[in-house]
């Protein structure tokens, strides 16, 4: 009899263990195949590079991680998904094990081991963190046996839009600091916004839908990283100041836009509603011409912004002095920032062409510099050697998406105008 009952026990538990795999933490070796749903196919393409700005999606992460030798970790990044799964909330210890996805479902799952809460608070409740909950986690990737995850201690850098201290990381829904495309989604979707209130709303277009003729409108979706994860649809969208658009052509997936309109939360469905308008398409506004842009000189700093849009943390450098391929007198037609972007030089008709001294970098009266980035310039910070090299005040600048140019224009019969001499430039990327 006792041995009947010992069988019984041991096939419970086996049962047990067979049907409670996917709640086993992965120091338990949870078999990857578990995290990823049973599918193994990736759902989106990798996107991001990992940084505060740029989060890694989850597809990126998975990446990242398959690359791992075991044991090996990562630097701290961050990643965005959607709350797929939660396998526990410990509030005695302060911390949660669950999965993220980049669609919500359980395919292709990334696992978030023992982290903690916003802002890395420790957990009180097992309510404080839902399925279907949008998150950016911070910490590092881990390949733990076999087994991918964040490693434990990680935390929540953001949590449906909110980061610590109750402040929103994309916006406040005005022209000057707009939604980001899934904070607008998560308020459509709880019905937090008011009914005729028009609210600005900033996002990648994730998929040209329908152009309708009759009205010479768009059906489009954008979300914060251009793919159709976590997207937010725009029903039968106007162009610039309500003008209609003329093809479907006029948008395409990829360009980053702002507009505003109303929000409805259409049986079940979130959207921004019929008539909505561009304020800007890849940093351009209704007249064709860079929005608000503007130079600015403070001592041997020469800062051109782009009105247009909102500047976030990321950036990319060129440090003249860090240069050592070139000599003295050169004229380079192009040089590389950091991140590869590139700067174009052109002596636009002039004798004198920029050149590069040693020191600094010399860009002559009339002639024009291009920039040409990863992703769409809020900022340029220019360092001079000296406030009596920052540039003509008659000079310009003007900004579309990616690209910006700035000419030192001078007008006079004679002379030569006021050199700008390069010794640094820091270009600020768009949030």
């Amino acid at each position: 009899m006792k041995k009947f009952i010992y069988s019984l026990f041991v096939l419970a538990c086996a049962v047990m263990a067979f049907s409670s795999c996917e709640d086993v933490p992965a120091p338990y070796n949870m078999p990857q195949e578990i995290i990823d749903g049973g599918g193994g196919e990736t759902a989106v393409d990798p996107m991001g590079t990992g940084t505060e700005t740029d989060p890694y999606n989850v597809a990126a992460a998975n990446q990242v991680g398959a690359a791992l030798s075991a044991g090996e970790s990562t630097e701290t990044v961050y990643i965005r998904g959607i709350v797929s799964r939660i396998d526990e909330i410990d509030p005695s210890y302060g911390n949660a094990t669950y999965c993220i996805s980049d669609d919500g479902t359980p395919n292709n799952q990334f696992l978030v081991y023992r982290g903690y809460g916003l802002g890395g608070e420790r957990f009180t409740s097992v309510d404080e963190l839902k399925v279907g909950d949008e998150v950016i986690v911070k910490g590092t990737i881990t390949n733990y046996n076999g087994t991918i995850e964040l490693n434990q201690r990680n935390e929540i850098y953001s949590l449906n839009g909110v980061i610590a201290g109750g402040e929103t990381g994309e916006g406040d829904g005005t022209e000057a600091n707009p939604y980001s495309a899934s904070q607008a989604l998560e308020l459509i979707k709880a019905e937090q916004f008011e009914s005729g209130t028009k609210y600005y709303v900033k996002g990648i277009i994730s998929k040209v839908e329908k152009f309708d003729d009759r009205y010479s409108s768009i059906t489009y979706y954008i979300s914060d990283d251009g793919t159709t994860a976590n997207q937010l649809q725009i029903y039968s969208g106007k162009s610039f100041n309500g003008e209609g658009f003329s093809s479907i052509d006029d948008l395409k997936v990829g360009d980053e836009v702002v507009l505003v309109g109303e929000f409805k939360l259409f049986n079940g469905t979130p959207e921004v509603n019929m008539n909505s308008e561009l304020v800007s398409l890849n940093g351009e506004t209704s007249s064709g011409e860079a929005g608000d842009s503007n130079i600015s000189i403070s001592g041997d700093i020469v800062t051109l912004t782009n009105g247009a849009v909102t500047a976030g943390t990321e950036t990319a450098t060129l440090n003249v002095a860090d240069i050592t391929d070139l000599k003295k007198g050169d004229k380079p037609s192009s040089l590389t920032m950091s991140d590869g972007s590139v700067i174009t030089f052109d002596a636009n008709g002039e004798t004198n062409g920029p050149a590069y001294y040693v020191t600094d970098m010399r860009v002559y009266k009339n002639n024009i510099m291009r920039f040409s980035c990863k992703k769409t310039i809020a900022k340029i910070v220019i360092t001079c050697s000296g406030d009596d090299r920052v540039g003509n005040e008659t000079a310009t600048v003007s900004f579309n998406g990616n690209e910006a140019e700035y000419n030192n224009v001078f007008t006079e019969d004679k002379g030569g105008g006021v050199q700008l001499r390069i010794t640094n430039i820091e270009v600020t990327y768009a949030k």
